[in-house]
């Protein structure tokens, strides 16, 4: 028996020294877990702190965006003001120089009629002498003057295109807004096209119109 409580005693030694190393060992691992966990915290309020100043700088630099895009707007339209002001201005130097042209013209057609006139005396005068007029030399009362004929032209060309391109521009117009777009087939076929294009611009348009009309009455009824 006495055998037997000896052993007994040496496992009893043996498993608290177990015991103590698996104390030591929780310890250890405990004073790990409590470390893991400050760095942990620690880590959490740096990340936290990390995307408060994320989201700070994310909302400056929609700001920043915004004003960019809002300035940037207000330039294209300064700009556009501008050269409206500037095709305004030019279309009114065209009336101007229209104006011009016109009582030119007029000067030109009554000097051309005093023109003929004075040819027919001129002939009247020289048959009566016997030396008759060389018939070429009124050839050029039946033209305009030679020195304005290339810039004539030119110009005729230039009124000539725009009153096809008004005319062409209102034909599409129509065409566009006709029922159902009936009407885009019986135009020419560079037109058909550009009448279409037109018609789905419009559209567009109206389904805007009225999308921003149900957006303004939702508004005011969640306003009331």
């Amino acid at each position: 028996m006495a055998v037997r409580g000896n052993d007994l005693g040496k496992e009893i030694q043996a498993l608290d020294a177990e015991i103590a190393k698996l104390r030591a060992l929780e310890h250890e691992e405990d004073s790990a877990v409590a470390a893991l966990r400050e760095e942990i915290e620690a880590r959490l309020g740096r990340l936290s702190s990390t995307q408060r100043a994320l989201a700070d700088h994310q909302e400056a630099v929609e700001r920043k965006r915004s004003e960019l895009n809002e300035n940037l707007a207000e330039q294209a339209r300064q700009l556009f003001e501008q050269v409206l002001q500037d095709r305004r201005a030019a279309g009114e130097s065209v009336v101007e120089a229209a104006e011009i042209l016109l009582r030119r013209l007029h000067d030109l057609d009554t000097l051309g009629e005093e023109a003929r006139n004075a040819w027919e005396a001129a002939q009247l005068r020289a048959n009566a002498t016997g030396n008759p007029l060389d018939p070429a030399a009124g050839d050029e009362l039946e033209a305009d003057p030679e020195v304005m004929r290339d810039s004539w032209d030119r110009l005729s060309h230039e009124v000539r295109k725009r009153i096809d391109e008004t005319f062409e521009h209102e034909l599409v117009e129509a065409a566009a807004q006709s029922p159902m777009g009936h009407a885009i087939p019986n135009l020419p076929e560079h037109l058909r096209e550009l009448a279409r294009q037109r018609r789905l611009d419009l559209a567009r348009r109206n389904d805007g119109s009225r999308a921003k009309t149900r957006q303004r009455g939702r508004t005011s009824t969640s306003a009331e």
